[in-house]
């Protein structure tokens, strides 16, 4: 099949130039598109813990004198690890975990 081409190449047909003109407009100020619209879901699992961290900011249960105390003993030196109670402790919470 042959397709006879009329025009020159590089001439643009007068209904092509119609609508080029009408397309072009005043480009003088920047297009911005529109913002998107914020939507945020918080899963049940992060609204819980949105409540723990509330209610720890709240109320912390940290024993500052105990803390304190700690310091002391291991910048003087003084603390002394216990591998048993490390050992024992951690198998503690291995069977709470297990059931």
């Amino acid at each position: 099949m042959i397709n006879k081409i009329d025009a020159a190449p590089g001439l643009i047909a007068p209904a092509t130039t119609q609508k080029l003109d009408r397309a072009s407009g005043d480009r003088s100020q920047p297009v911005s598109a529109a913002p998107p619209a914020d939507n945020v879901r918080l899963t049940a699992e992060a609204a819980g813990l949105e409540i723990l961290q509330r209610q720890f900011a709240a109320n912390p249960s940290i024993d500052v004198e105990k803390v304190m105390a700690l310091r002391e003993a291991v910048q003087s030196g003084s603390y002394r690890i216990d591998p048993a109670a490390i050992a024992d402790g951690l198998l503690r919470i291995e069977q709470d975990l297990a059931g």
